[in-house]
């Protein structure tokens, strides 16, 4: 969505449970992800550049929560990474692999 400096994510869960993105491996309403040092990379014109270092602090229950069958959106703001002007138009592969693992039906 470069009209709107973001990249628009989708997560959906087709595993038969309740699965649970934890903040390092899924990004906040804020569109961080959590002591992301080598996790979110933009490639541009061959070039990979990383995200922004981010730290949310200790945060119990921060997963986000995904019932079987359902999806989740999340983004990433182009500001998070060093992009110049020109870059910001240009082609981007994404790389960023969200991690989920099974939790308890609440």
């Amino acid at each position: 969505m470069p009209e709107r400096g973001l990249i628009e994510l989708r997560y959906a869960n087709d595993s038969g449970r309740v699965i649970c993105l934890l903040p390092e491996f899924w990004p906040s309403k804020y569109g961080k992800v959590d002591q992301n040092g080598d996790t979110v990379f933009l490639v541009v014109g061959g070039r990979r550049i990383p995200m922004k270092p981010s730290n949310g602090g200790y945060c119990p229950g921060c997963a986000q929560r995904v019932r079987s069958g359902d999806s989740v959106t999340g983004y990433f703001a182009y500001s998070d990474f060093e992009l110049s002007q020109e870059q910001k138009f240009e082609q981007k592969d994404l790389e960023f692999q969200p991690k989920g693992s099974p939790c308890r039906e609440e």
